[in-house]
C-alpha cells in the first residue's frame, strides 16, 4: 500500500511539473506574439523612412557616377545619423528555445533569430559606411 501511495505521489508530481512546463511555454508564445506584433508595427512605421533613405543613397550613387548633379533636392540629413536595430526575439527568447517542446516552432524561432541577426549586421554595416564614407563625403562638399 505504501508503494502505491508513493507511485501516486510521483505521478501527481510529474503531472504538476508537466503542467508548469506547459504554462511556461504558453507564456513564451503569448509574449512572443506581442513582441512580434510590436516589431511588425515598428517596421511598418519606418518603411517610409527607409524608402526615403534609399532614394537619397541612390541619388548619391548617381552623383558619383556623373549621372546627376549634386543638388539640394535630396534630403541628406537622414544619412548623417546612425540608427540601431534591436533584435527583440533574439534578445528575449534565444535562451528559452530549448524549453519549447515543438521542434517546428523551435526551428521557426531559430530562423527568425537568424533573420534578425542578419538585419542587425546590415544596420551596423550601413552605419559604418555612413561614418567612414558618407560623413567625409558630406564634409568635402559642405553638406
Amino acid at each position: 500500500m505504501v508503494v502505491i501511495g508513493i507511485l501516486i505521489a510521483l505521478q501527481i508530481n510529474n503531472w504538476n511539473e508537466d503542467r508548469k512546463h506547459y504554462d511556461n511555454e504558453i507564456e513564451i508564445y503569448r509574449n512572443a506574439i506581442t513582441d512580434l506584433e510590436a516589431e511588425a508595427n515598428d517596421i511598418t512605421n519606418n518603411l517610409q523612412w527607409y524608402k526615403a533613405e534609399q532614394d537619397v543613397v541612390y541619388h548619391l550613387y548617381n552623383v558619383t557616377k556623373g549621372k546627376v548633379d549634386l543638388s539640394d533636392s535630396a534630403y541628406f540629413n537622414d544619412l548623417y545619423w546612425v540608427y540601431t536595430y534591436n533584435p527583440i526575439i533574439h534578445d528575449n527568447y534565444k535562451d528559452k528555445l530549448s524549453t519549447l517542446s515543438n521542434t517546428k516552432t523551435r526551428d521557426l524561432f531559430s530562423k527568425y533569430i537568424g533573420s534578425e541577426n542578419k538585419t542587425k549586421d546590415a544596420f551596423e554595416e550601413f552605419n559604418t559606411m555612413k561614418l567612414n564614407v558618407l560623413r567625409p563625403y558630406f564634409s568635402i562638399y559642405g553638406i
